[in-house]
């Protein structure tokens, strides 16, 4: 647990910096949504040590928001598949746990913003979107689960 807050205060100075142009550079940035709100990322390589950093730690939580189809076709290991297209997709995002952190990610951002979006507004306070989603992971060649 001291791990896992040590690691959203460090998020958080990161957040917090990353709109100086110095700290461009910085692991995770912000990008509005279009809404006006905006959406935490953070960049592969910093997803994978968050996630080797808190293995074991069910704090953390990788949320998979592609279709059933493109899940098996190859996830980050020990993700959650929620299809972001279900009707029922809000409903199952209200269900989880609004105090674990989150990655979340999609094919290429998109769906992962718009779902961190809705995650903050249903009171998710650690969500995460993946920066340039799963083709980003495998393009880092970041390891894959089939």
């Amino acid at each position: 647990m001291k791990q896992l807050l040590r690691m959203a205060v460090v998020v958080a100075l990161a957040l917090t910096f990353s709109v100086l142009p110095a700290c461009s550079s910085s692991s995770t940035t912000s990008s509005s949504n279009g809404s006006g709100s905006d959406v935490p990322l953070v960049r592969a390589a910093d997803a994978e040590a968050m996630i080797e950093d808190n293995v074991g730690n069910d704090d953390l939580c990788v949320l998979d928001v592609r279709t059933p189809e493109e899940y098996v076709l190859g996830h980050l290991e020990n993700s959650l598949n929620i299809d972001y297209y279900d009707d029922s997709f809000r409903d199952s995002l209200d269900k989880l746990d609004r105090e674990k952190t989150y990655i979340v990610y999609c094919r290429c951002g998109k769906r992962g913003a718009a779902s961190v979006t809705m995650m903050q507004e249903l009171g998710f306070a650690h969500v995460f979107n993946l920066d340039g989603g799963y083709l980003e992971w495998e393009f880092e060649q970041l390891p894959i689960e089939e």
